[in-house]
């Protein structure tokens, strides 16, 4: 990733980033709710106190992790703007608290973590599987939403975006995501492919490409291309663990 400078520069432009709070394009609230509904199902089988939102952002989708009893959260992110808008924002909730810091100090402090997410954060990076791997360090499960998906229509707008570029964004297979868990010795527990309506879409559309969803969702060819986001969930294989 060119740094975290774009994130910052999302803040002062925009108060937030350009996709998330109640001010956001119609079509990235209907993403966002439906990706949050996929991550919030893989969590509901595990049994955990804390969990790291890795790459948190602005904060807004750390916070709903608040609707689990009992869960203490952390955000961690190096783009320090954003964290001073979420420390701003939910800084009142005592189960939640952000860090403006790398994943390196992080690991340095021993601190560990039930679970580590990352939503959104590796398409992103220029070393998304040495992320994946620093991840392993303070956690036994790791839960990782990508949301751009395979689409041929995407992948043009994200070599010609200016957001898209800027945000050094890309892609990757549900091979690819699972061969970099793979070398942190993590195996994969459950996967999941939904969420036809993209980020930035006319509203007008919007109800249609949710009722189209799930009849997309029962052709495996298709939705591998059509449907945007992937949730991987995995667990650090057994003999790691023991050791």
């Amino acid at each position: 990733m060119r740094g975290h400078e774009p994130f910052n520069k999302d803040i002062d432009a925009n108060g937030r980033y350009i996709y998330t709070g109640e001010t956001a394009r119609k079509s990235a609230i209907v993403a966002n709710t439906l990706q949050s509904k996929m991550v919030h199902q893989q969590i509901e089988s595990l049994s955990c106190n804390s969990l790291l939102d890795l790459g948190c952002g602005d904060g807004t989708y750390t916070h709903e992790f608040l609707k689990f009893p009992n869960l203490k959260v952390v955000g961690l992110d190096p783009a320090d703007k954003a964290i001073a808008y979420a420390s701003q924002k939910y800084g009142d909730e005592d189960r939640l608290r952000f860090i403006s810091s790398s994943i390196q100090e992080l690991i340095s402090s021993k601190k560990r973590f039930d679970l580590v997410v990352l939503r959104g954060v590796l398409h992103h990076c220029d070393d998304p599987e040495g992320v994946v791997y620093e991840a392993s360090k303070v956690t036994n499960f790791i839960l990782i939403l990508e949301p751009n998906g395979l689409n041929p229509i995407m992948k043009i707008i994200e070599k010609l975006s200016p957001y898209h570029r800027a945000h050094s964004e890309k892609s990757f297979t549900k091979r690819r995501i699972a061969s970099w868990l793979e070398s942190a010795d993590f195996e994969l527990i459950s996967y999941d492919l939904g969420i036809l309506v993209p980020y930035f879409f006319p509203s007008k559309l919007i109800p249609l490409m949710v009722w189209l969803e799930p009849i997309i969702k029962r052709m495996p060819i298709i939705k591998k291309f059509l449907l945007g986001s992937q949730v991987l969930l995995a667990g650090k294989v057994a003999r790691q663990i023991e050791e």
